[in-house]
């Protein structure tokens, strides 16, 4: 994901996030929501610097989304952040 959109339309277990940034501003967030663009954060990630990967596994169950997985971020600027999301 590289913009703000849905990872899946369905309910889905997110075990993983590979988050790599290049170009980003330190304190740029990325977030997975339930249900959509206004749902619940369930998922938040603060970049901690301007480049760099950041992989994070979240278990052996993962985090539960019960509608869908949205993603989006709160960035200085676009396309500077890219997510990928391990689910299933």
């Amino acid at each position: 994901m590289t913009a703000d959109g849905y990872v899946s339309s369905d309910p889905k277990n997110v075990y993983a996030l590979v988050i790599t940034a290049t170009g980003a501003t330190a304190g740029d967030q990325v977030a997975l929501r339930n249900g959509g663009p206004t749902g619940a954060v369930k998922l938040r990630f603060e970049v901690p610097a301007a480049a760099g990967i950041w992989p994070i596994e979240l278990g052996r169950y993962g985090v539960e989304f019960i509608t869908s997985v949205y993603y989006t971020e709160l960035a200085t600027a676009g396309s500077k952040i890219k997510v990928n999301v391990v689910f299933g």
